[in-house]
């Protein structure tokens, strides 16, 4: 088979935690008749109501967008001992959305949800000791943190998993190991880990050199913008037999390419 040219994947690759910018696709949209009861019910001290409510003043459901109103509400349901909440509140502290930026207080947040078992929690605070923001760095604490949020199913955490046994970065390196973590983060939709798969598959790092399986991960991750799948799985049809039926094809499906 021709060979193919492939950008290394330093930027995938790359060993520091990174938390993500938070969606919120798990939540539904807070119809605005909704409004006054969620109101009421915070008031009353609903810690569910209240994070409801801090959502809706976060994205603008029902009420004006106010970010000091939806921290506000955050509190109170974190204090509560809301786990959601209390991630939240930490990520707000983390990156000064309605309060002065603090990353002691993101800490303390951050521990209290992933002491009740939040991943999003667990995945922040684990950051937070790998890079020693907040706090003394402390890798293996780290790795701790991110391997229990992982083991609960969150798709960037298991990434980074994939990504330390990758490099050998605070564990031994092990390439099985980096490749399941990746299949599971790849397999939630996690478009830098379809991209490490494609890579995997197309050299045999970890997993049998497939080149079929590689292209199916490169074009899912390039399908959601990833630029190095792209590229790669650009190369890839460039040099496969029928090479320019295929790019017009995938063109087609919304992937375009750089000469």
């Amino acid at each position: 088979m021709t060979m193919h040219k492939f950008i290394i994947l330093a930027s995938v690759m790359a060993s520091s935690l990174v938390v993500t910018p938070l969606t919120f696709a798990d939540e539904k949209d807070c119809d605005a008749s909704d409004i006054n009861r969620l109101i009421d019910e915070a008031n009353m001290g609903n810690a569910a109501s209240q994070y409801k409510l801090s959502l809706a003043y976060k994205r603008g459901d029902g009420v004006e967008r106010d970010t000091a109103k939806s921290v506000e509400w955050f509190r109170k349901a974190a204090e509560q001992g809301h786990a959601r909440a209390q991630y939240l509140l930490g990520r707000a502290y983390s990156k000064g959305e309605g309060v002065e930026v603090d990353k002691a207080e993101a800490m303390k947040w951050y521990r209290k949800s992933a002491e009740q078992g939040n991943s999003s929690g667990q995945f922040s605070l684990g950051s937070m000791y790998f890079n020693g923001v907040g706090v003394e760095q402390d890798k293996p604490e780290g790795l701790k943190w991110c391997r229990m949020a992982a083991e609960l199913g969150h798709a960037k955490a298991q990434h980074t998993m994939g990504r330390m046994y990758y490099n050998g970065e605070s564990v031994d390196q092990d390439m099985e190991e980096a490749a399941k973590w990746f299949i599971k983060s790849a397999e939630q939709g996690d478009a830098d880990s379809q991209c490490c798969l494609g890579w995997m598959y197309s050299h045999g790092e970890g997993v049998p050199k497939n080149m079929d399986v590689a292209v199916m991960w490169y074009q899912k991750g390039a399908e959601q913008g990833n630029e190095i799948a792209k590229h790669n799985f650009g190369n890839i049809l460039r040099n496969e037999d029928g090479g320019k039926d295929a790019m017009k094809a995938a063109e087609i499906n919304g992937i375009s390419f750089a000469d």
